[in-house]
C-alpha cells in the first residue's frame, strides 16, 4: 500500500469514527429539537436557537480561542513528556480564570444582550444565566482540545455521543414539565454534560504535578497561546456574532415565528455539514500542524481530505435537499415544511464551508492568525446582505445572503492561502466543488417551478454522485 493510500484510509478512519458519533449525537439532539417544536412551535424553536447563539458567542470570546492553541501545541512532533505536562498546566492556569470571567460577564450585560437577540428586556434575567454555559463550555472545550492534541479521537466520539444522549434527557424532561421556561434548561445541559463527559474519559491521560506550578514559569507558554489564541477568539467572535446577527435581523424584521423557521433549517444543515467538519478538526488539524513547515505536504494533506469531504458529503446534501420538505416535517413539524427552499439554499452555502473549513486550518497550523480573522471577517457580508433582502424577499432573500457570503469567505480564504503560503486546491477537488454547486443550485431552481421535475432531477443526480464518489473513493484507497 502506498503512503497516500494509508493517508486516505486514515482520513476515512477519522471520519467514520468521528462521522458515526457526529451522527448519533445531532440525531439524538434533534429529538430535543423535536420536543421544543411539538411543544412551542416555531417561536419556541427560535428562542433555542438564539439562546444557544449566544452560549456560542459568550464562550468563543471568554475561550479566548484557548481550544484551538491548545491542540497545536500539545500536537507538536517530538515534544517530551515535561513540556506536554507544562502545556496542559499552562492551558488549565488560563481556562479556569477565563471560565469564571465570561460567565460573570454574561450576567453583568444580561440586559443589553437580551435586547439584542431577542428585542424584549424581560428575557434578561434568562440571557444572565446563560453564563453557566458559557463557563462550562469554556472548560469542556480545553479538555476536549487536551484529548484532541494527545490524539485521543475515540474518547472524542463518545463525549460527543454520551454528552448529546445525556443532555437530550435533561433537556426533553425540562421541556415537557416546565414548557417554554425548559429551554433554559435545555441550553446549559449540554455544556455541562459534555465538560463532565471529557473530564471522565480524560481521567487516565498524564497527569500534572501541581506543586511545580510555582517552581516554573509558564509566562512562555502563556504568550504562545495567547498570541494564536487571541486571533482565534475574534474570529470565533465574528462567526458567532454573524449568526446571532443573522438571527436577530430574520427576529426584527419578520417576527420570532420566521426565526424558528431559519434555525430549524440551519439545524439539518449542520447536522450534515458536522459529520465531516469534526472529522477535519479532529484529525486533520494535527496533521497538517505537524507538517506546518512543508507546503507541499500540507497541499497534499489538504487535497486529500477536501476530496474525501466532498465525496463524502456530494450524496448526502443532494438527498437531503431532494427530500426537504420531508425532513422539516418528520424533524419539526409540518409547519417548517414551508421553509424547505431556505434549506435547498443552505445547503449550497454549507457546500462552500466545506472548502472554508481546511483552508482556515492551513492558517492556524501557519499561525497566520490575521489572516485567518481578515477571512472570516468578509463573511460578515452576509448581514447587510440578508438586511436589505429579507423584507423583500422573505426567508429566500436570506439564504441568497448566505450563499453570496459564503463565496465571498471562500475565495477570501483560497487567496490568503495561496498566495502567503503557497498552498492549494487541485483542478481536481475544484471540478467537484463546482459540479456539486452547479448540481444543487439547479435542483433547487427546478424544485421551484415542478415539484416532479425536481424528484426526478434529484434522483438522478444523487444517484450519479453516489456512484462517482463510490469509484472514486475506492481507487484512491486502492492505490
Amino acid at each position: 500500500m502506498t503512503s497516500e493510500a494509508s493517508s486516505y484510509r486514515r482520513i476515512l478512519w477519522a471520519t467514520s469514527l468521528i462521522g458515526r458519533a457526529t451522527l448519533l449525537a445531532a440525531l439524538i439532539g434533534l429529538v430535543r429539537n423535536k420536543a421544543v417544536a411539538l411543544i412551542g412551535g416555531p417561536a419556541a424553536v427560535g428562542l433555542l436557537g438564539i439562546f444557544t447563539s449566544l452560549v456560542t458567542m459568550g464562550s468563543s470570546i471568554a475561550t479566548l480561542g484557548l481550544d484551538t492553541s491548545a491542540v497545536r501545541q500539545i500536537a507538536q512532533p517530538d515534544l517530551s513528556e515535561a513540556e506536554t505536562a507544562r502545556t496542559q498546566r499552562a492551558i488549565w492556569t488560563m481556562a479556569w480564570p477565563l471560565a469564571l470571567i465570561g460567565g460573570v460577564a454574561v450576567w453583568l450585560f444580561r440586559d443589553p444582550l437580551a435586547q439584542f437577540a431577542v428585542g424584549d428586556a424581560a428575557y434578561s434575567n434568562t440571557v444572565g444565566w446563560l453564563g453557566i454555559g458559557v463557563a462550562a463550555t469554556v472548560i469542556g472545550a480545553s479538555q476536549l482540545a487536551i484529548l484532541q492534541g494527545h490524539g485521543r479521537l475515540g474518547d472524542l466520539a463518545r463525549v460527543r455521543l454520551w454528552g448529546s444522549f445525556l443532555a437530550t434527557l435533561i433537556g426533553v424532561a425540562a421541556v415537557y414539565h416546565f414548557g417554554i421556561a425548559g429551554i433554559l434548561i435545555a441550553v446549559l445541559a449540554m455544556p455541562l454534560v459534555i465538560a463532565i463527559t471529557a473530564f471522565w474519559l480524560g481521567r487516565d491521560l498524564p497527569r500534572s504535578n501541581w506543586k511545580r506550578l510555582t517552581q516554573e514559569k509558564l509566562s512562555d507558554h502563556w504568550r504562545v497561546l495567547t498570541s494564536i489564541g487571541v486571533l482565534v477568539m475574534m474570529t470565533n467572535i465574528v462567526v458567532s456574532l454573524n449568526e446571532l446577527s443573522i438571527r436577530a435581523v430574520v427576529t426584527h424584521r419578520l417576527g420570532l415565528d420566521f426565526a424558528g423557521l431559519y434555525v430549524a433549517s440551519h439545524a439539518i444543515i449542520s447536522v450534515n455539514l458536522s459529520l465531516l467538519l469534526n472529522a477535519i478538526a479532529a484529525d486533520y488539524y494535527p496533521r497538517v500542524s505537524k507538517v506546518a513547515d512543508d507546503p507541499k505536504a500540507m497541499t497534499l494533506i489538504l487535497n486529500q481530505q477536501l476530496q474525501v469531504a466532498l465525496l463524502l458529503a456530494g450524496p448526502l446534501l443532494a438527498a437531503v435537499s431532494l427530500a426537504a420538505p420531508l425532513a422539516l416535517t418528520v424533524l419539526y413539524s409540518s409547519a417548517f415544511a414551508d421553509s424547505a427552499l431556505l434549506l435547498r439554499l443552505l445547503i449550497i452555502g454549507g457546500v462552500l464551508r466545506l472548502g472554508i473549513w481546511p483552508l482556515g486550518f492551513i492558517l492556524l497550523s501557519r499561525r497566520a492568525g490575521g489572516a485567518y480573522l481578515s477571512a472570516e471577517i468578509v463573511a460578515a457580508s452576509a448581514i447587510p446582505i440578508a438586511w436589505l433582502l429579507v423584507p423583500l424577499i422573505g426567508l429566500t432573500g436570506l439564504g441568497v445572503a448566505i450563499i453570496a457570503s459564503a463565496l465571498i469567505s471562500f475565495l477570501a480564504y483560497y487567496w490568503q492561502v495561496r498566495r502567503g503560503h503557497g498552498v492549494y486546491i487541485n483542478r481536481g477537488n475544484f471540478a467537484l466543488l463546482g459540479l456539486l454547486m452547479v448540481f444543487l443550485c439547479a435542483l433547487a431552481v427546478t424544485f421551484e417551478f415542478s415539484t416532479m421535475s425536481g424528484i426526478a432531477l434529484g434522483i438522478l443526480g444523487t444517484a450519479a454522485l453516489c456512484w462517482r464518489s463510490y469509484r472514486l473513493l475506492r481507487a484512491a484507497v486502492a492505490e
